[in-house]
């Protein structure tokens, strides 16, 4: 059966925008009693990175949220918001590993990561450098058996403990 769109009124899409939520239990404003009629994206919203595995879709806003929605269905599992600085947008595409259930991304000068059952911030690493005006821009985090690597625009690169986040080590380049 084809999935309709929804038209919902500006109340209801202030509650949805106010509230966040996009799931099952939602009030016949945000979604019908129909299971093909689910909202599929916010107003004004602009998507930078998303990424659908087995059905899930994770994707960062222009909001400075990421969301992770049941790719079939349109409804939310969980959102966060993780913009630590405002105008800063996310910079890398997800890296996701099925074997720590995380999802890692950066922004200027921090390297986030996400539990991707929950949603919840596993822990985040800041450059030494960071400051309210100025971040060195990270390249696109590399996970693997134990350790994120990462590489900052000031010629660094740091190997990170996967668990935790703590530097294991760092290294001009």
């Amino acid at each position: 059966m084809k999935t309709k769109t929804v038209t919902i009124s500006n109340i209801a899409l202030g509650i949805l925008l106010f509230t966040g939520c996009v799931n099952n239990n939602t009030s016949k404003e945000t979604n019908t009693t129909d299971k093909n009629q689910v909202i599929t994206q916010y107003a004004n919203e602009i998507i930078y990175h998303k990424k659908v595995i087995n059905n899930i879709m994770y994707y960062s806003n222009s909001y400075g949220y990421v969301s992770c929605i049941n790719a079939k269905s349109g409804y939310l599992i969980w959102k966060i918001n993780v913009q630590k600085y405002p105008n800063w947008a996310m910079d890398t595409e997800f890296v996701i590993s099925d074997k720590y259930n995380i999802l890692a991304f950066s922004q200027p000068g921090v390297l986030t990561v996400i539990d991707t059952d929950s949603g919840k911030l596993k822990w985040e690493f800041e450059h030494p450098e960071l400051t309210n005006d100025a971040a060195p821009i990270f390249s696109k985090p590399i996970i693997n058996n134990e350790y994120i690597i990462i590489k900052a625009m000031n010629n660094y690169e740091y190997k990170l403990n996967i668990t935790d986040g703590k530097i294991v080590s760092e290294k001009q380049i």
